[in-house]
């Protein structure tokens, strides 16, 4: 369970950042409900913020208003409750921040529930809207939670040359044969991007500990797109080993 307090923050949830208007596309499963039960589709969320589809909506609000929603989720029995602010308004998309300012309005997730949305909602995504140092990436993934795989491949056929795995708070990343572990998050100043790449691939100062379970519920969730690309088996195959070294 993760809550994050955006309420006296200049950051923006990362997951605006993430696509540009022609690439959002619908989370099955996830249904924002207003407070006059009315119904939006959900393109993306995060711990951070939710991005819903505006038809239908959009000459309605402007950005500054709060709404208390509800947040209904396949295979969880209550809807969430959510304390929400409009932050981002476009014709094609609503952006909401999360406000924590009681329990009931924080989003407040099980790990078997989030890792099933992750896992069912991983989809390849042109990397065009990123920052350049991302572009160059072969294959990109995207699924909730901020959850992202990028790999590069290596011009001999069968290998790869980096790759970066970001789940639950935290990047996997691996660069020619090295291995790092870095922290990352659900916001993030606007001007930095949806990624800061530049220390993407430098190695932290402190070394960081992935805990007990996060390479293995990691991986599962990775196995749900597999079949995708060929690369993906070999980057499963980097992590498993280097899970059992």
């Amino acid at each position: 369970m993760v809550v994050l307090d955006l309420t006296a923050s200049k950051k923006m949830p990362r997951l605006f950042l993430a696509h540009g208007e022609d690439h959002f596309s619908v989370i099955p499963g996830v249904t924002f409900v207003w407070p006059d039960r009315s119904e939006s589709a959900v393109y993306d969320l995060s711990w951070a913020g939710i991005a819903v589809a505006a038809q239908g909506v959009v000459g309605k609000l402007r950005i500054g208003s709060n709404f208390e929603i509800k947040l209904r989720i396949e295979g969880v029995v209550e809807a969430l409750p959510l304390k929400v602010r409009i932050v981002r308004l476009t014709a094609k998309m609503v952006g909401f921040v999360l406000e924590s300012l009681s329990s009931d309005g924080r989003m407040i997730l099980d790990q078997i529930t989030k890792d099933r949305l992750v896992a069912k909602n991983l989809r390849q995504a042109p990397p065009g809207d990123l920052q350049p140092q991302l572009q160059s990436a072969d294959l990109w993934f995207h699924g909730p939670f901020d959850t992202n795989i990028f790999i590069w491949r290596k011009n001999i056929p069968g290998e790869i040359l980096r790759a970066v795995v970001e789940y639950d708070n935290l990047l996997w990343v691996y660069d020619e044969g090295r291995i790092h572990m870095m922290k990352s998050g659900s916001a993030t100043d606007e001007a930095r991007g949806y990624y800061n790449s530049t220390e993407m691939f430098s190695p932290p100062r402190v070394k960081i500990l992935m805990g007990a379970s996060w390479m293995d519920r990691c991986l599962r969730c990775l196995d749900a797109v597999a079949d995708q690309a060929p690369e993906l088996a070999l980057l499963l195959k980097l992590m498993r080993a280097f899970r059992d070294q």
